[in-house]
């Protein structure tokens, strides 16, 4: 286990300089590895993920593991438009919004981490929305 653990620690700390390369992530084969499947660093939970990217369209195991259908709360998403999950987050939002219509959506314009970058926003809609009545 702890081979595995100091495995996972050195393939994070590569992607992260990859991340923060000029330009980034190209150069990196850590970043650049396909499939997804079988990726050794990940050996406890790929039997899951291998799992989850066997079923890429709606099926009866999406169907099973919905936690969308369970949400009945008010919701705030956030994405940017350049986000790898801009998609799934879209889609639930509007999911969730078409059934219970208290969602809010924010999407920024740069990377993941867009609301704690100041130069792109003056204040945290974060606390703004726990503050939310």
């Amino acid at each position: 286990m702890a081979a595995v653990a100091d495995s996972a620690r050195k393939r994070y700390s590569a992607l992260e300089a990859a991340r923060n390369a000029n330009p980034p992530f190209i150069e990196s084969p850590e970043w650049m590895h396909l499939p997804l499947a079988g990726y050794p660093d990940f050996s406890i939970l790929q039997p899951w993920l291998d799992e989850i990217l066997q079923h890429p369209a709606p099926d009866e195991f999406r169907a099973r593991h919905n936690f969308r259908a369970t949400i009945n709360i008010p919701g705030f998403h956030v994405t940017t438009w350049f986000d790898i999950f801009l998609t799934s987050v879209l889609a639930a939002f509007t999911d969730i919004q078409s059934r219970v219509g208290n969602q809010r959506l924010w999407i920024g314009p740069n990377n993941h981490y867009f609301v704690y970058e100041r130069n792109f926003w003056s204040r945290d809609p974060y606390f703004e929305w726990f503050d939310h009545g």
